[in-house]
């Protein structure tokens, strides 16, 4: 039966993200890679126009946020693991 519990969300995320993490990586090498590089590039910051950084996102602020981090985090990752860290 699947954990659908907040730590068994966390850890099916993070097994997801060390996952692609690994294959954009592998495709970052390749002149198929072009376009997933600049899909994370574009996406990996959100630009929400807020102009005070202590005011706490409404609902649909608040996933695009957590979008944006998880493809930096994609990115950062999938970076470390083509310099071989």
């Amino acid at each position: 039966m699947a954990d659908g519990t907040k730590h068994g969300l966390d850890g099916r995320l993070i097994a997801h993200r060390q996952l692609l993490s690994l294959v954009v990586a592998a495709l970052a090498e390749t002149p198929q890679g072009a376009p997933i590089r600049a899909f994370l590039e574009e996406r990996s910051v959100f630009q929400g126009g807020e102009e005070d950084p202590g005011v706490l996102p409404s609902g649909a602020h608040a996933i695009e946020l957590a979008l944006a981090d998880e493809l930096r985090l994609i990115a950062e990752r999938s970076q470390g693991s083509a310099a071989g860290v």
